[in-house]
């Protein structure tokens, strides 16, 4: 039976989806705009030039934990899809081959989560100007200059996890200044990466900064890191929460938020430890239209 006005279907962690299941829904939804079919373990993509044929308003694909395959992306005409949120992530039967088949035809991409390569990265290194929210992962080993080039290229984003790549503050400056309206961020951070740099090069390019998570850190220098929260906090505004995980902080989290209230004056800022980071969910989605999640 047709279903003239379903927009938004999600179909996470349903066993039962298939690529046939995907099939019927694209031949009878005709107006669909999502489909989530996260963590579905019995879908290849095979039926993918049937539902981006058939469904021209499609804005949403959410892919992640299938077992997505590259001969049935490969088969598949995105040029002509409306594509702007993907999320392709955990999807470890799909090569860099595939994905780079993918990406460089989605120059209107608003939101992406992927796990990328070299190959990859040299593939999409024009980047994706309208890009908002960015959850990008590496699957092995990445040149991280080639990672800078393409943040250089992704002037608006809002939302960045680059959390799986250390990035040292020199890569920081090349493509901090070109994301002036970043609001979420979370990265990896140590003595190494130049950590107490990175936060003070936040706290000069991005003004408008809501959330800071720094991962896998480790300092034995407390006393510049701490200077560099406070120039932080003084700085943005806008910050509302700062996040510090890993081993042994619990000390620095506290003399943090002692510096919050006495010297910055901020008692509106949550600081925490080994928290979750969470970044906003596709704008077209179920919980989205629910929680409103982002502008």
């Amino acid at each position: 039976m047709t279903k003239y006005n379903l927009c938004i279907v999600d179909c996470t962690h349903c066993d039962w989806v298939t690529d046939e299941t995907i099939r019927i829904i694209a031949e009878n939804s005709l107006f669909l705009e999502s489909i989530c079919v996260a963590k579905c373990r019995n879908v290849q993509g095979r039926t993918l030039p049937t539902l981006l044929g058939k469904c021209s308003r499609l804005k949403t694909l959410i892919l992640e934990g299938t077992q997505l395959r590259d001969e049935y992306v490969k088969m598949t005409d995105w040029v002509q899809t409306n594509i702007t949120e993907l999320n392709v992530l955990s999807c470890y039967r799909l090569s860099f081959s595939g994905l780079s088949d993918v990406l460089p035809k989605l120059k209107r991409l608003r939101y992406l989560k992927c796990a990328l390569t070299d190959e990859i990265l040299r593939s999409i290194t024009d980047g994706f100007p309208s890009l908002e929210v960015f959850f990008l992962h590496r699957r092995y080993p990445v040149t991280v200059q080639c990672v800078s080039d393409l943040l250089f290229h992704c002037p608006s984003v809002t939302c960045l996890d680059i959390s799986s790549i250390p990035l040292a503050f020199i890569y920081f400056e090349s493509f901090l200044p070109c994301m002036p309206r970043l609001r979420l961020l979370s990265f990896a951070g140590n003595e190494l990466l130049g950590t107490e740099k990175i936060l003070r090069s936040l706290g000069r390019n991005c003004l408008d900064l809501e959330v800071v998570c720094v991962n896998y850190f480790h300092s034995t220098n407390n006393f510049e890191i701490e200077r560099s929260f406070v120039f932080l906090m003084q700085n943005c505004r806008r910050l509302k929460e700062l996040i510090l995980n890993g081993l042994f902080v619990s000390n620095l989290v506290a003399c943090i938020q002692s510096l919050a209230y006495h010297v910055c004056n901020r008692k509106d800022i949550s600081i925490v430890e080994n928290k979750h980071f969470f970044l906003p969910g596709p704008r077209n989605s179920l919980d989205n239209i629910r929680n409103a999640t982002y502008q």
